[in-house]
């Protein structure tokens, strides 16, 4: 072989290394992304039933409140009663 196709050759080569190592960054990278997207799908689901608990917890105690502006000089007995009927 002559200088120039042992150049050429050792380019090629090069550059298929360079390749090989660029598809498995972009491999590793794609796997942290996924690992990444499963990680933020799960915590939005978690705040999604945190919005949802507190939602309700939210409608409960201004329906207690309600109860008690209602029920001023009760006893705490109906008041008890009336939170465990709203608790279910």
């Amino acid at each position: 072989m002559n200088n120039i196709t042992d150049f050429t050759y050792l380019g090629q080569m090069m550059f298929s290394q360079e390749l090989k190592k660029a598809l498995e960054a972009a491999r590793q990278d794609e796997a942290r992304f996924l690992s990444l997207k499963e990680e933020l799908e799960r915590k939005n689901h978690h705040v999604m039933h945190a919005l949802a608990e507190s939602s309700q917890l939210r409608n409960q105690v201004s329906t207690l409140e309600n109860i008690n502006k209602q029920q001023q000089g009760s006893s705490p007995v109906v008041i008890f009663i009336n939170f465990c009927f709203i608790q279910g």
